[in-house]
């Protein structure tokens, strides 16, 4: 923003298109791009540092704060940083598929939505700040799990579209072991906060 309040653009540095993007404050965000990269300002966006290159596709990435963070990739991998993506650790999910979309509560628990035959609709939990994870159900009538988010342990949502190319919106009141459509839409749901 400007100093008339309106908006002006920031160059990012890259040339293939942003995957996700997440400021923690006023001056320290993060994004992913198809490069399969991770790019960090600290200037509230005006520079862009590369921060790691992935070896696989990345999809998702979600920051608790300024030094802990995670990418979900293709190949069942979910990456994580505690040290602002200096270096990142590796942990495999149990599945071999691409990971759509990741969530984190706190430091220890967290979600990741999983393609299974050709579908996104398997839901991956961790416990332990990604190191282990164990596949917690299925999402039924959803194709692609775009979005997932929770509020609490037990609370969550996930949104999406089927296989009709609808959107369509799950709640869940049990930690995610069973899923209700709540929205039925002709819209599909790629993102929610």
């Amino acid at each position: 923003v400007n100093s008339q309040g309106g908006w002006y653009p920031l160059q990012s540095g890259e040339t293939e298109h942003i995957i996700s993007i997440q400021f923690i404050d006023a001056q320290t965000g993060y994004y992913i791009s198809y490069s399969n990269a991770c790019f960090k300002t600290t200037n509230g966006g005006s520079q862009w540092n590369l921060v790691e290159t992935f070896g696989t596709d990345i999809s998702e990435m979600t920051f608790l704060n300024a030094v802990t963070g995670y990418i979900s990739s293709c190949g069942g991998n979910v990456y994580r940083t505690t040290n602002s993506g200096i270096s990142w650790s590796t942990y495999n999910t149990g599945s071999s598929s691409c990971l759509s979309s990741i969530f984190f509560l706190n430091s220890q628990t967290g979600w990741v939505t999983a393609e299974t035959n050709n579908v996104i609709n398997a839901v991956y939990k961790t416990l332990n700040g990604g190191v282990n994870w164990f596949l917690l159900g299925y999402v039924p009538g959803i194709e692609r799990c775009y979005s997932i988010q929770f509020t609490d342990n037990i609370t969550g949502w996930v949104g999406g579209r089927k296989d009709s190319y609808d959107g369509i919106f799950f709640r869940t009141t049990n930690g995610g072991a069973s899923w209700i459509a709540t929205l039925n839409s002709t819209v599909v749901v790629e993102d929610f906060t």
